[in-house]
């Protein structure tokens, strides 16, 4: 019994999908997940008669190769059949009225085939991934190339064979591996076969070609070249199979195994031609299947392709020159490799093959010494082939324009795009006045158009062909420092001034003679300082200021925000009132600090231009005038605040605050000095009613008969965030970021993967030096070049140590002397007063 087409179209999902092909209904549900070109490719077709789809792109035999995944239900109803309702081909496919030899250009053909193909094709064959932004600049890029024509050259003859891949061919032009050309033509890759045999050109045969590879060989001349293209399915029984079969047709020489689609880029136009044909399903905008393994990795793949082939190897789809480099390793196994992207259609801003080249050439020529480099994509003219073989390329390929020409002519149009493309060719090469295809080389290219290829001025590109190094390169010879040493100094620099020493302008000079002092170098000269900053815009100049050691130690936001909420809950806890409040500090005379000087800091000013004063004390001689009644001086042993002038003072203090007193209890500020933690002195400011509050730094008072004044003290303690309780006010005024003993918020990220990188320390260092050995060990999978940047890095940090010991060195002298000055003095000292007296 007859199935009825009502009956079959009710099949039409993912769960049961049936087709008519041939007047027979099949059910192939299961081979939905195995198609290569996914599942939406049949349901597109599913529950119709597919066979005027089928035909055109599937070769012989599909069926009976897939018998264990398509089931044959039984005939069709024929006379029941619909009528097709399909877009009509233009007047006749591979026909039109316009005479071959009229067409004068690939652009034309083109413009021609898109007039004349029927919409599924177009969109096929045109459509590229996303913005189709790597399709435009596969062509692009060789209009940005410009030649260099020569003169007065013999061009009479011009030999355009090539022997690329051990082959003599007749053009250094190939077929790229293109599916289901018979959606262009009938005679499909056969006619395209057929005008290869005119040029001697290689023809790579698609994975998905519409004609069975058998049958594409015999459309050939004897001795004709073929290689076949190889997408490694997720059914690797099947590939092994198929593999066995094209290892029996000795006019394949090659294998190419495509590498560069995994998975399929999202090719809009194809996706949205699909959905529209499938706008009545249920399945319409469901995610595709893909049927190529996505597993591929150089160790296990080229092993086990070795295993089921004796044919030399091409690897198609290298866009990178690491991945170069590592086929050239597997040779002679690999026998070459063509730098694609698959026309635009895998990933889209993937670099155009030409930039692959040229990457090759600069880390890696070796690689042309072991493989022969094919190239393809975006080929338009003869001059683009010229300039890619001038780049260094055995062979250029065409895909897309060898369909083109098979729509407008069938095996005419190929021949007519061959044609074309090689009568172009000749033109370039005898206007270049090159007699062969081997004689082309870079010297034909113009430095102007490569840089502006690569937005680089092209005299620098000249001067650098010359053997000219680079200006950064080359020192200057009023610089005397190298460069690494000048940036060791200016980030030494950086680190003084961040710590809160940023050094004098005579210091850092002093530094760049301790270093040209350690390769016995001359000393600068007297402007060298001045135009060493003006060289690094990190630095800049700035007066400073003095700024006390432990003041700087307390700035650290955290450490404050908790010391004002312990000087509120204090407050609320014992009533305090504003004029209640004290703070007290202990200091002495610092010497020769009064005038400022000129300094390096950063040029961000994150840090400012303060100068932290070591907490030192010296002699210094007073002279009363005008002395504040309510005053004291005192002296001790040794020069600091002991516990008994601390007793001294909080006795003074209650003496002249007690009688003041608004609330009961007054709050003292204190620094956590010695002298505050004795016993006695917190027995003392219990018994009165003294709170007091440590850790907090105070602030100095300019000059008493200026400074103590009602205002001027109720600004301090408003400055302080105490008067108007304010802390932000302090936070935000931070400006020297020391690190303190803040509690960490959070832990650290991951660790990211190792990178070459200049050691700074000797942990560094060890990371450095465990890289280098790993790449050495495993350099016969990769590029020397990283192992050279490496080494010249472990160097680098290496010298930047040395320099960085040599300003340590100097430094060190300077507290050396310091101490042997003030060790003289305090030998000299003598007592002023009394032990233990004081003056009032």
């Amino acid at each position: 019994m007859a199935w009825a087409p009502e009956e079959v179209s009710k099949h039409a999902s993912l769960e049961s999908c049936w087709v008519i092909l041939y007047g027979k209904v099949y059910n192939v549900t299961k081979f939905l997940s195995h198609h290569p070109a996914g599942s939406t490719a049949i349901l597109q077709l599913a529950g119709q008669d597919a066979t005027e789809d089928f035909d055109l792109i599937h070769p012989r035999g599909t069926l009976e190769d897939h018998s264990d995944l398509v089931v044959e239900l039984g005939d069709i109803d024929v006379d029941s059949l619909p009528k097709s309702k399909k877009e009509p081909d233009g007047p006749e496919r591979g026909e039109t009225d316009m005479p071959m030899s009229s067409l004068l250009s690939l652009d034309e053909i083109e413009e021609l085939a898109a007039r004349q193909i029927n919409q599924k094709g177009l969109t096929y064959y045109a459509s590229a991934t996303d913005d189709q932004l790597s399709k435009r600049l596969n062509n692009q890029v060789y209009r940005s190339i410009l030649l260099r024509p020569r003169v007065f050259v013999d061009c009479t003859d011009c030999d355009l064979s090539a022997s690329f891949l051990g082959q003599k061919l007749g053009l250094p032009v190939f077929i790229s591996p293109a599916a289901m050309a018979r959606l262009a033509h009938p005679t499909g890759e056969c006619g395209i076969a057929s005008a290869c045999s005119e040029f001697g050109t290689l023809q790579i045969i698609s994975h998905n070609a519409s004609i069975a590879p058998e049958d594409i060989v015999k459309a050939g001349k004897p001795g004709q070249v073929f290689a076949w293209q190889l997408y490694v399915l997720k059914d690797i029984k099947r590939t092994e199979a198929f593999l066995a079969r094209i290892n029996k047709i000795k006019e394949i020489k090659y294998i190419c195994l495509t590498v560069d689609a995994p998975f399929p880029g999202k090719r809009e136009d194809d996706v949205r031609f699909k959905n529209s044909e499938l706008r009545n399903s249920a399945d319409a905008g469901k995610a595709q299947e893909w049927g190529t393994e996505g597993g591929l990795t150089w160790a296990r793949t080229i092993p086990w392709l070795r295993s089921h082939t004796s044919l030399p190897i091409i690897v198609k789809g290298i866009q990178t020159h690491e991945d170069a480099y590592i086929a050239s390793k597997y040779a002679p196994y690999i026998k070459g490799i063509i730098l694609s992207n698959h026309g635009g259609r895998a990933l889209d801003t993937a670099p155009p093959p030409v930039h692959t080249l040229l990457e090759i050439r600069k880390y890696c020529p070796e690689v042309f010494e072991k493989l022969d480099v094919l190239i393809d994509g975006g080929i338009k003219r003869g001059t683009d082939v010229v300039k890619a073989l001038a780049l260094g390329a055995k062979a250029v390929g065409i895909g897309r324009a060898a369909l083109w020409g098979l729509v407008v002519g069938g095996p005419e149009g190929v021949h007519r795009t061959l044609e074309i493309l090689s009568e172009e060719i000749k033109t370039a090469m005898r206007l270049l006045g090159v007699q062969s295809v081997a004689e082309l080389s870079m010297k034909h290219l113009s430095a102007r158009a490569a840089g502006k290829l690569y937005s680089v001025d092209h005299q620098k590109l000249s001067r650098r062909k010359h053997g000219m190094q680079p200006r950064r390169d080359i020192q200057a010879n009023l610089r005397k420092l190298t460069d690494l040493e000048e940036s060791v100094l200016s980030q030494y620099i950086l680190d003084l001034a961040a710590k809160g020493f940023p050094p004098r302008v005579s210091i850092v000079e002093d530094m760049a003679n301790r270093l040209l002092a350690s390769r016995d170098a001359p000393r600068v000269g007297i402007h060298w300082t001045s135009n060493f900053i003006n060289r690094h815009l990190e630095l800049r100049t700035r007066f400073q200021r003095k700024y006390d050691y432990q003041r700087a130690k307390c700035e650290d936001p955290e450490v404050i925000r908790g010391w004002f909420q312990l000087v509120h809950n204090t407050i609320t806890k014992y009533g305090i009132n504003d004029a209640d409040i004290y703070n007290f500090d202990e200091t002495g005379f610092m010497m020769g600090v009064i005038s400022t000087a000129m300094v390096l800091i950063s040029l961000d000013g994150r840090v400012k231009a303060k100068k932290v004063q070591p907490s030192n004390r010296e002699w210094a001689t007073y002279q009363n005038s005008g002395f504040p009644p309510n005053w004291v001086i005192a002296v001790s042993k040794n020069g600091w605040t002991t516990n008994e002038r601390g007793i001294d003072w909080i006795q003074h203090f209650e003496k002249h605050t007690k009688s003041r007193t608004v609330s009961g209890y007054r709050l003292l500020v204190l620094d956590g000095h010695e002298s505050h933690h004795s016993d006695e002195f917190k027995e003392y400011y219990k018994e009165h009613n003294i709170i007091t509050l440590y850790d907090f730094f105070p602030a100095f008072y300019t000059a008493f008969n200026i400074a103590m004044t009602e205002s001027n003290i109720q600004g301090g303690f408003r400055g302080a965030g105490l008067l108007l309780f304010d802390p932000k006010s302090v936070i935000s005024a931070l400006d020297l970021k020391l690190k303190t003993l803040t509690p960490l918020s959070s832990r650290p990220g991951s660790a990211q993967p190792w990178v070459s990188q200049t050691p700074n320390n000797p942990t560094e260092a060890m990371s450095q030096s465990t890289f280098i050995k790993t790449r050495i060990s495993r350099h016969q999978n990769s590029s020397p070049t990283s192992i050279y940047a490496a080494v010249n890095q472990f160097t680098k940090g290496a010298s930047q140590i040395m320099h960085q010991l040599a300003l340590l060195k100097a430094e060190n002298q300077n507290p050396r002397q310091a101490n042997e000055v003030l060790s003289k003095r305090r030998r000299a000292r003598k007592t002023r007063l009394r032990q233990g007296g004081s003056l009032s």
